[in-house]
C-alpha cells in the first residue's frame, strides 16, 4: 500500500523514479471534477454502449496524445522540451515552451473563475469581495501543489475520494431515474460520435500532452503506460458513465424541466432551498482544485525547461501567478484564444507521437528540424485548401480543426521520417565505398 505523506521531501533530481501510482492521481483530477461533468456528454448510446464507446474513446486520445510523447520522455529519461528540441530542434522547441506557457496560463486562470463563480452560488458577495476570493484561492492553490509530489498526490486523492463520492450520493438521490436512464433509446451515429470526440479532444488533448512530461518520473515503459490507463483513460470513463447517469436520471424524473440545462450539480441541488445550495455548491468548485495544481505544476514544468537561472526562473514563474489572478479577475472571454492553443498543441502532440513510432529519440539534435517544422506548417495550412475544395469549415469539424490538424501532423511527419529514414539507407557508406 502507497502511503503518502506531507513531509515526503522532493527529490533532488527531477527525473527521479517514483511509484506510478503518485502521477496517475494526480492526472485522475483532471477529469474527476464538476468542470468536466459540465461538458457536452454522449447521450446518444446508453447501458453498456455507453461503456463501450466511452472506453473506446478514452483509450483513443490516451492513444493519440499521451502515449507517444510519454513513452518519448521515459526513453530518453528528459522533459517535454527535450522531447521537443528532438522533433522541432532547440530553438523551435524553447518558442513552444513559451506556447505552452500561454496556454496554461489562460487555461488556468479559466478554471479558477470557475471555481470562484460555482463556489460562491447560493450566497450573496460583492464584486469586490469575489476578486479577493479568486486571488486567495489561486495563490492557495499553487502554494499547496509544491511541497513534494507526494503531498500533491495526497491533495489529489482526495479531491478524487471527494468527488467520487459526490457522484455516488448524486445517483442515490436519482435512483429511481436509473431504470429509465440505463435503458433509454440509443441512436449511435457518425455525427453524434465525432462531435463528441472533438469536444473530449479540446478538452482532454492538451492536457494529456502536458501529463506525458511525467513519463520521466518512470522506471520502465510499463509505468508509463499505466499512468495513462489508470490516470486518464479510466478516470474519463467513470466520470462520463457517472455523470450520464445523473443526467439521463434527472430528465426522466423532471421531464417537464426539460428547458434547464441538467448536469450533476442542478440534479445533486434540485428542490433544496438556498439555506443549503451554497454548502454543496462549495463541495463542487473543491473537486476542481485538482486543475489549478495541476496547471501550477505543468507551468513549473515548461519554465524550468529553459536554461536560465533560479531566480530569474522564480520570478517568471510569479508573474505567471500574477497574470493568472488578474486575467481570472477581470473575467476575459478568451476562449478563442485557448482554442487556439488547444489545436496548436495538438498539432505539436501528432509529431510527437510521430517521432515516438520512429525512434528519433535516439539521433542528435539540431537547431531546426525541418521534418517536424514542415509538419506543422502544413498541419496549419492545410484548413484553407481543404475548407475551399471539399466545403469543409471549422463548425462542421467542431473544437476548431482539432483532430484534423492532429491527423495532417502526425501523417506528414510520418511520412517524412520514413523518407529520411529510406534516403539514409539507399545512401552508400563513406567507408565502404571510397
Amino acid at each position: 500500500m502507497i502511503r503518502l505523506r506531507w513531509t515526503d521531501p522532493q527529490p533532488d533530481n527531477p527525473s527521479a523514479p517514483v511509484d506510478w501510482r503518485i502521477p496517475s492521481l494526480i492526472t485522475a483530477t483532471l477529469f474527476l471534477n464538476f468542470g468536466f461533468w459540465s461538458l457536452p456528454q454522449p447521450d446518444f448510446v446508453s447501458g453498456f454502449g455507453l461503456i463501450l464507446f466511452t472506453a473506446a474513446a478514452s483509450l483513443l486520445m490516451v492513444t493519440l496524445f499521451y502515449f507517444g510523447p510519454a513513452l518519448s520522455a521515459q526513453a530518453r529519461h528528459g522533459s517535454l522540451y527535450d522531447v521537443a528540441c528532438d522533433s522541432f530542434g532547440t530553438l523551435p522547441a524553447f518558442a513552444l515552451c513559451a506556447g505552452c506557457a500561454f496556454f496554461l496560463i489562460l487555461w488556468t486562470a479559466a478554471w479558477a473563475l470557475s471555481i470562484v463563480l460555482v463556489g460562491q452560488m447560493g450566497s450573496h458577495r460583492s464584486f469586490l469581495e469575489l476578486r479577493f476570493v479568486t486571488g486567495v484561492v489561486v495563490l492557495f492553490l499553487f502554494f499547496t501543489a509544491f511541497p513534494s509530489l507526494r503531498s500533491h498526490a495526497k491533495l489529489a486523492s482526495f479531491t478524487n475520494k471527494l468527488a467520487i463520492a459526490i457522484l455516488v450520493a448524486t445517483l442515490i438521490r436519482a435512483r429511481r431515474g436509473i431504470p429509465a436512464a440505463w435503458d433509454a433509446e440509443s441512436y449511435l451515429n457518425s455525427a453524434g460520435a465525432w462531435h463528441y470526440l472533438a469536444d473530449l479532444s479540446y478538452y482532454a488533448g492538451p492536457l494529456m500532452l502536458l501529463a506525458a512530461g511525467f513519463g520521466r518520473r518512470c522506471r520502465t515503459k510499463k509505468h508509463a503506460l499505466m499512468i495513462g490507463l489508470s490516470g486518464l483513460a479510466l478516470p474519463i470513463v467513470a466520470s462520463v458513465v457517472g455523470s450520464s447517469l445523473v443526467i439521463g436520471a434527472g430528465l426522466a424524473l423532471h421531464e417537464r424541466l426539460t428547458s434547464i440545462p441538467l448536469n450533476v450539480g442542478a440534479v445533486l441541488t434540485y428542490g433544496d432551498s438556498r439555506h443549503y445550495l451554497w454548502p454543496k455548491m462549495a463541495l463542487l468548485a473543491l473537486t476542481m482544485f485538482g486543475l489549478i495544481r495541476f496547471g501550477a505544476c505543468a507551468l513549473a514544468e515548461t519554465i524550468s525547461g529553459y536554461n536560465l537561472r533560479r531566480p530569474v526562473k522564480l520570478s517568471l514563474f510569479a508573474l505567471s501567478i500574477v497574470a493568472i489572478g488578474w486575467l481570472a479577475n477581470y473575467a476575459w472571454d478568451f476562449s478563442g484564444t485557448i482554442e487556439s492553443a488547444a489545436t496548436a498543441l495538438a498539432a505539436v502532440a501528432g509529431v510527437l507521437t510521430a517521432d515516438a513510432l520512429t525512434g528519433l529519440h535516439n539521433r542528435p539534435r539540431h537547431r531546426f528540424d525541418w521534418i517536424g517544422l514542415s509538419a506543422l506548417g502544413v498541419a496549419f495550412l492545410a484548413p484553407w485548401p481543404l475548407e475551399f475544395l471539399l466545403g469543409w469549415s471549422p463548425d462542421s469539424l467542431r473544437a476548431p480543426w482539432l483532430l484534423p490538424i492532429y491527423g495532417i501532423s502526425f501523417a506528414t511527419c510520418l511520412l517524412g521520417r520514413t523518407i529520411e529514414k529510406l534516403t539514409r539507407i539507399a545512401k552508400p557508406h563513406p567507408i565502404l565505398y571510397n
